[in-house]
């Protein structure tokens, strides 16, 4: 009876040909019980889910801000380290530069006071020392210049010698070019000669002889 009364109940909202199992309004089957737990159960494994992945992105991110402040303080660690080097190394060089610079004066100081004691422990005779150096080096200046005299001398004789060869050269030409002048002038003569031969009498012909053998005697003087 309370069965029937609750489902009465539902008024019109029942399907006959399901049975009674299929009222709608207040009384559910079995079957859509399971359905709609198992809704709820994957709703429910949905936002576990998404609340998982939402954690876990959470935490990279932490994970991420945290090695990017490691990195960052170590850079600067760093930054400041190599700053401290630098500045460390400077001052070492810089020591080091002034320990150079007092060895190098000790050094000086040291010379400066061997040269005073010798110039003391000798005296006079380091004079003497200096003016013996003094007269080697001119000496071997005086060497040096007479060896470039010399080279000097031979190389005006190879000048010389070699201008007397070309004037002998010269002069031989020039002779030979006047003695073939002479006989070229003489054959002309001998040529006007034959001509005026037929014409003129024995006197002149006589003068144009001792004219050409004068002319002669004269090419062979020269």
């Amino acid at each position: 009876m309370n069965n029937t009364a609750k489902i009465h109940q539902g008024g019109p909202h029942r399907d006959l040909r399901k049975g009674w199992k299929s009222v709608v309004c207040g009384w559910k089957t079995k079957e859509e019980k399971k359905k709609k737990k198992k809704k709820k159960k994957k709703k429910k494994n949905k936002k576990k889910k998404k609340k998982k992945k939402k954690k876990k992105k959470k935490k990279k991110k932490k994970k991420k801000k945290k090695k990017k402040k490691k990195k960052k303080k170590k850079r600067k660690k760093k930054k400041k380290n190599s700053k401290k080097k630098k500045m460390v190394e400077e001052e070492e060089e810089e020591e080091e530069e002034e320990e150079e610079e007092q060895e190098e004066e000790e050094e000086d100081q040291e010379e400066q006071e061997q040269e005073q004691e010798k110039g003391e422990g000798r005296g006079g005779g380091g004079g003497g020392e200096e003016e013996e150096e003094e007269e080697e080096e001119e000496e071997e200046e005086e060497e040096e210049e007479e060896e470039e005299e010399e080279e000097d001398d031979v190389t005006m004789i190879k000048k010389k010698t070699n201008k007397s060869l070309e004037c002998e050269k010269t002069s031989r030409f020039c002779r030979f070019f006047k003695k073939e002048k002479v006989l070229s002038v003489a054959v002309e003569v001998v040529v006007a000669l034959e001509a005026v031969l037929s014409t003129t009498s024995s006197t002149v012909i006589v003068i144009v002889v001792v004219v050409v053998v004068v002319i002669a005697a004269v090419a062979k003087s020269s």
